[in-house]
C-alpha cells in the first residue's frame, strides 16, 4: 500500500532494524520528503534527524529550548 499523505507525522521509526533496514528505510523517506509539504519527525537520533530534516525543534518537558534551522 502507498500513501501520499501532505503531512507525515513519523515517532522513532528507526529505532528498529539493522544497519541496512534503516539505511533503506532513510533513502524511502528522503524520497517520499520531496513529494510532502511537511514532515514530523520524532527520534533520539540526532545524526539522523539532520540528515533528513532542514529544521530541529528540541523539546524538554514539553517546552521549546532550541530551534536550528539547517
Amino acid at each position: 500500500m502507498q500513501i501520499n499523505p501532505k503531512l507525515l507525522l513519523i515517532d522513532e521509526f528507526f529505532a528498529a532494524g539493522d544497519k541496512g533496514f534503516i539505511e533503506k528505510a532513510k533513502k524511502a523517506l528522503v524520497k517520499k520528503f520531496s513529494q510532502l509539504e511537511g514532515l514530523v519527525f520524532a527520534s533520539h537520533n540526532e545524526s539522523l534527524i539532520s540528515s533528513v530534516c532542514n529544521r530541529i525543534i528540541t523539546l524538554e518537558d514539553g517546552k521549546v529550548i532550541k530551534d536550528t534551522a539547517i
